[in-house]
């Protein structure tokens, strides 16, 4: 009726309707086996899945945790800087309340007590310099190379993609061609050419979905941007003679840093969601 209405004769392609085995068969038609009970209780099974996963928001425990990490990594220079509070998060949960992960960091904090008195300025000149050797140096040269490594994937599967659909056209180009020119060595390969060019351009699309997916050239600039925003605060702790408040200063900017690298990781994918595949 819905085709009629709209004023088609019949649908332009047949649905293809199919659950277990069959749902993996490409272009399915005979639409007649019956789903069996344990087929349809691993669909739903599935679903209660995904809306419990979506719920309780399992696809984004790993930056929690990851965030706790970066959390708790400064804490203890923190606090032998004399700092008052811990780094808090840089963007709340969706319900604008504090995350699990910021009560967590809190308690910790207060669980190390009162922070102890730095003697004399060699002992605070050695605890800025460990503060710069130990705990940015090594975050600076991870950003470095993953923004080399993010980039270089991005433009490789840019690559990949690009050659993929090249193929396609060059593999419609030739049946076309030998078509036209009734050319009979085209029969043997009919059906292999036929295959790729319906396997290169879903390979392609495949290619190019990944690529925008993982957004790997927004993590590159974004390791790139927290390597430079690191460097600044390391530089100010190698300083000589350093004051107890400007290398407390220091240490927080490098930590709030940190934070808002993974605060960007969190904001993309706040709006991502674990998703049934259609």
């Amino acid at each position: 009726h819905s085709f009629r209405e709209h004023g088609s004769q019949y649908p332009a392609y047949g649905s293809i309707v199919a659950a277990g085995a069959n749902a993996c068969v490409l272009h399915y038609r005979a639409d007649a086996a019956p789903i069996r009970s344990g087929e349809l209780v691993l669909i739903g099974a599935v679903v209660a899945n995904t809306r419990v996963g979506n719920a309780r928001e399992w696809h984004r425990c790993w930056l929690d945790y990851r965030f706790l990490a970066e959390q708790l990594r400064p804490m203890r220079s923190l606090k032998l800087l004399g700092a008052a509070t811990p780094l808090m998060t840089v963007h709340p949960s969706a319900n604008g309340w504090a995350r699990w992960t910021d009560w967590y960091a809190s308690a910790a904090w207060r669980a190390m007590g009162a922070p102890p008195s730095l003697k004399d300025q060699a002992a605070l000149e050695t605890v800025a310099e460990h503060i710069a050797a130990e705990e940015v140096d090594p975050q600076i040269s991870y950003n470095h190379v993953n923004a080399h490594r993010m980039h270089h994937l991005d433009h490789r599967l840019h690559e990949i993609g690009n050659r993929l659909f090249i193929a396609t056209v060059i593999a419609g180009l030739v049946i076309m061609a030998a078509i036209i020119t009734h050319a009979e060595w085209l029969v043997p390969f009919k059906v292999p050419l036929g295959v790729l060019t319906a396997v290169l351009p879903t390979l392609g699309s495949a290619v190019f979905g990944m690529r925008g997916q993982g957004d790997f050239a927004g993590a590159a600039r974004r390791s790139a941007e927290t390597a430079d925003a690191l460097a600044r605060p390391t530089l100010r702790l190698r300083e000589r003679p350093i004051e107890l408040p400007s290398a407390a200063r220091a240490t927080e900017d490098a930590a709030v840093t940190m934070l808002a690298d993974l605060g960007a990781w969190r904001t993309s994918f706040s709006d991502k969601k674990l998703a049934i595949p259609a």
